[in-house]
């Protein structure tokens, strides 16, 4: 039975997408600027209504130390400056339950803040990386919330909070990316300040955002020295070991270029190990392709 036109019609639209041509252009809607970040960050575990005037749709909004606690941790007093150790954060979220807080101590309780309790990452994507310090330890260490937030003309977003860490030492924190997936590294710079002569130890910590939570997946030497006497044949008196490591950033994972030189008293290089391999994530874990360098080269302790 023969068609009619309007019959006709819906077919030949029907068909244009398997032609490669276009369809309707009133189903395509244009982008917009704030899509293009947004695409990038992660989706947001908590969104918050900041008070004030509203700022031009998709500018970056500054914020001051005590509204980030605020943000965080809804139930900040900020009249008083004070935390309770027990506060949850807005993603839910018992953080101070965390093992890593054990035996340190805190500016009374209910923990007093300060100005300049926080450290601040830059995040890409009108993000940022804030470190709330709030334990501190005799031998220099201290610890906090670490949340990845962004504030937005009249809103702020909390993506993800965790825990963080840091020996005696500076730290800093960068967004980084796995192709679609998105990390914070946290850097730890144990060698810095310090004599050549001292054993060290530098480190990446990488954080990946799950489920509102900042969860450590990976640590990465990127400097150590260490010392041990007799580990090199014929050669005498103390040797330095030293590791450097290259962290690249790629779609696959994350490439290791690692180093170790061995030197004597002399500054002479008796050894030197080179070795490139992959961290790869899986299923929200950090896989490497082997093991690090550092193990085959620098001798155990005798027992």
């Amino acid at each position: 039975m023969p068609l009619d036109r309007k019959a006709v019609g819906v077919l030949a639209l029907a068909a244009l997408p398997w032609l490669g041509l276009p369809a309707c252009a009133e189903t395509e809607r244009p982008p917009r600027m704030e899509d293009v970040p947004r695409a990038m960050a992660p989706v947001p575990a908590c969104i918050l209504p900041l008070a004030g005037k509203p700022r031009a749709a998709g500018t970056l909004r500054n914020l001051h130390e005590e509204e980030y606690w605020k943000l965080v941790f809804p139930s900040y007093d900020a009249s008083h400056h004070q935390l309770d150790p027990a506060a949850a954060a807005c993603t839910g979220s018992a953080v101070f339950d965390d093992p890593v807080f054990r035996g340190g101590s805190t500016r009374g309780t209910p923990i007093q803040v300060e100005d300049g309790d926080i450290l601040y990452g830059n995040g890409g994507d009108h993000m940022r990386i804030v470190w709330m310090r709030t334990h501190r330890w005799k031998d220099g260490s201290e610890a906090g919330p670490i949340a990845l937030v962004r504030a937005l003309d009249d809103f702020a977003e909390v993506y993800a909070v965790g825990v963080f860490k840091r020996a005696a030492s500076q730290s800093s924190f960068q967004a980084e990316r796995l192709g679609e997936e998105f990390l914070v590294s946290a850097t730890d710079d144990g060698c810095e300040g310090l004599p050549p002569t001292r054993e060290c130890d530098a480190k990446v910590t990488l954080l990946l955002p799950r489920f509102g939570r900042l969860v450590e997946v990976a640590a990465i030497d990127t400097e150590k020295r260490a010392y041990a006497t007799g580990s090199e044949p014929g050669v005498q008196g103390a040797i330095e070991y030293r590791l450097t490591t290259s962290p690249q950033y790629t779609s696959a994972g994350v490439k290791l270029f690692e180093e170790v030189q061995a030197t004597d008293s002399a500054g002479r290089v008796v050894r030197s190990t080179e070795l490139e391999r992959m961290l790869v994530l899986r299923d929200g874990k950090m896989e490497p392709t082997s093991d690090g360098i550092w193990d085959r080269v620098y001798p155990r302790p005798a027992r």
